[in-house]
């Protein structure tokens, strides 16, 4: 079934709506329309160039009403997202957190680890961290920190890694080496 040629006005980009609603507008100005020779055309078409105004501005407004709320709705999505996230963060086994703790003290927020290693995995699953695509061997994988949760990694490692901090950093190397190794898992 073929859609009518006019259903496809609907489909047109707000822009191009708005342009049409706002010459639709000049065009009904007697004045305007006189100034741009177009008195004869007005006054020939005016039931069409209403009609064409106000079903434009119509659209335009249905599109842009449509628009506010769809980046309203992402905007309570990826705070809904976040939140979820941080509940993670705060949930975190020992290992998970050590791993974690580890790339902030080294300030790094890529680690390279065995494409089958599951704390790795784990923290790729949970949304904290995501491998890279196409990148690396199996045996040496590049896994990077979400750049929205490295900040608050950053902001909040005193909360997030109080039982850590207290530990001998040469500790904390053992323990990463530990989890990264093969041949532990």
């Amino acid at each position: 079934m073929k859609i009518p040629d006019w259903i496809e006005a609907i489909k047109l980009k707000p822009l191009h709506l708005a342009a049409i609603f706002l010459s639709g507008l000049l065009l009904s100005n007697k004045n305007i329309a006189a100034k741009f020779g177009l008195a004869s055309f007005r006054e020939q078409y005016a039931t069409w160039i209403g009609l064409i105004t106000l079903l434009a501005g119509v659209f335009w407004v249905t599109h842009s009403i449509w628009f506010l709320i769809k980046k309203i709705k992402d905007k309570f999505e990826l705070r809904k997202y976040k939140k979820t996230i941080i509940h993670r963060i705060n949930a975190l086994s020992l290992r998970e957190k050590v791993l974690l703790f580890f790339c902030v003290q080294a300030n790094s927020q890529t680690i390279t680890a065995p494409l089958t290693n599951p704390i790795v995995h784990s923290l790729c699953s949970k949304g904290i961290m995501r491998s890279a695509s196409g990148t690396g061997s199996s045996l040496n994988w590049p896994s990077s920190i979400e750049d929205w949760i490295w900040e608050y990694l950053i902001n909040n490692s005193e909360i997030i890694f109080s039982d850590l901090l207290k530990v001998d950093p040469e500790q904390i190397k053992n323990r990463v080496r530990e989890i990264l190794d093969p041949l532990n898992y």
